[in-house]
C-alpha cells in the first residue's frame, strides 16, 4: 500500500518531498495490514483507509532530532487504531483519495495520479518487485552511499592524518546537506559526517552517532577537510543515483571510488542473516543484555509462526528492555 501510495505521488527524490513518507503513507499501509489480519470486508478497510488517512503527515523539519525516529511506530500505532475502529463500525469518507479536500491535495500536490493506485492488489506486490532494502548502517539511506564508498578506500589510506582533503560528489538532497552537525544524532543525516566515519573508522554503527564520537579531534579535524558537492545531473532517486568519494592523501596520492548502491539496495547483492544480525544486535545491546536480545531474535524470526502467547512474549521483551 505504501509502495502504490509512493508511486502515484511522483515524489521519488527528496527535493520534491514534502512530508517524511514513514508518516504520510505509513498509517495508511498499517491500517491494510492490520485489517487484513483481523479479516475486514471491504466495506470496512475502506473505512480504516479514510480514517487513517485524516492520521497522516509528518515533517521532514524534524530529520535528525529524535523525534523523526517516531514517524514509524507512530503511523504503525495510527494505522491499527484506524483498523480498530472500523472493525467496530466507525465511519470516515471511502474515497478519500478522490475527495477534493482529501488526503491527496492535503499531503501531495498536482502530479499525484490517483489512477496509479488502481494497481494495488496486481501481482507482483512491490515488497516482492522492486523488493525491499535492508539497511546495513543507522543512518538516513542516502547516506549509505557514501558509506559504502568510505569503508572501500578505508583500508587503502595509510592514516587519518594522511587526508589531505575528502570531495563526496550526490545528488542534491539538501537534507543531508550538513557540514556541521550539532549532535551525533544528527550525524545520522549528514552525508559528510557518515561518510568520515566509514573512512575514519571502517565501520558505521550505533557507536558512530553519539556527541562522543562527533566531539574527537580526529572527527572535527576531518570536516573541516570534507567537501561535499551536491550535482544536479545524478539522479536524486535511490533506485538510480550515484555518490563519487575522492580522498586526496598528503603524499600526493588521489584515492577515488564511486557507488552505485550499498549492499542491500534494490537490484544489488542480498544481505546475508548473519550480516543482518551483526546490526540487529548492535541496536539491541543499547537497551538489554544479551541473553535478552537473543530471546528477542529467536522470536522475531519466526514470527509467522508465533501465536499470541508468543507475540505478547515479544511484545513484552521489546516494550521493557532495560
Amino acid at each position: 500500500m505504501q509502495g502504490w501510495i509512493r508511486q502515484a505521488s511522483g515524489q521519488y527524490a527528496a527535493s520534491t518531498t514534502r512530508f517524511h513518507p514513514p508518516g504520510a503513507a505509513g498509517p495508511l499501509g498499517a491500517a491494510v495490514a492490520a485489517a487484513h489480519i483481523m479479516k475486514l470486508d471491504a466495506g470496512r478497510l475502506a473505512n480504516a483507509i479514510g480514517i487513517a488517512a485524516s492520521r497522516a503527515g509528518s515533517l521532514l523539519a524534524n530529520a535528525g532530532t529524535m523525534t523523526k525516529s517516531t514517524h514509524c511506530g507512530h503511523a504503525a500505532a495510527l494505522g491499527l487504531e484506524s483498523a480498530l475502529l472500523a472493525e467496530r463500525g466507525f465511519t470516515a469518507n471511502v474515497e478519500v483519495f478522490e475527495a477534493a479536500q482529501g488526503y491527496v491535495p492535503a499531503l501531495y500536490d498536482d502530479g499525484f495520479k490517483v489512477e496509479e493506485m488502481l494497481g494495488f492488489g496486481r501481482a507482483p506486490f512491490r515488497i516482492v518487485d522492486p523488493g525491499y532494502a535492508i539497511k546495513m548502517f543507522p543512518s538516513q539511506f542516502g547516506t549509505h552511499f557514501g558509506i559504502t564508498a568510505g569503508l572501500e578506500l578505508h583500508s587503502k589510506i595509510p592514516s587519518v592524518t594522511a587526508i589531505r582533503r575528502a570531495v563526496l560528489t550526490a545528488p542534491v538532497m539538501n537534507y543531508v546537506d550538513r557540514p556541521r552537525p550539532k549532535t551525533g544524532l544528527a550525524g545520522k543525516f549528514s552525508l559528510q559526517y557518515t561518510a568520515a566515519s566509514a573512512l575514519l573508522d571502517g565501520k558505521v554503527g550505533i557507536g558512530t552517532f553519539t556527541d562522543a564520537r562527533l566531539a574527537k579531534s580526529d572527527m572535527q579535524d576531518l570536516l573541516g577537510k570534507f567537501e561535499v558537492r551536491l550535482d544536479p545531473a545524478i539522479p536524486g532517486r535511490f533506485e538510480d543515483m550515484h555518490v563519487v568519494l575522492r580522498v586526496e592523501l598528503d603524499d600526493g596520492r588521489v584515492l577515488e571510488t564511486r557507488c552505485d548502491g550499498p549492499r542491500g539496495k534494490w537490484g544489488t547483492p542480498p544481505i546475508s542473516e548473519t550480516e543482518h544480525l551483526v546490526k540487529v544486535r548492535d541496536c539491541l545491546a543499547t537497551r538489554c543484555q544479551p541473553p535478552v536480545a537473543e530471546r528477542i531474535i529467536a522470536l522475531a524470526g519466526k514470527i509467522d509462526e508465533l501465536d499470541g502467547s508468543g507475540v505478547r512474549e515479544l511484545m513484552r521483551l521489546a516494550g521493557f528492555m532495560t
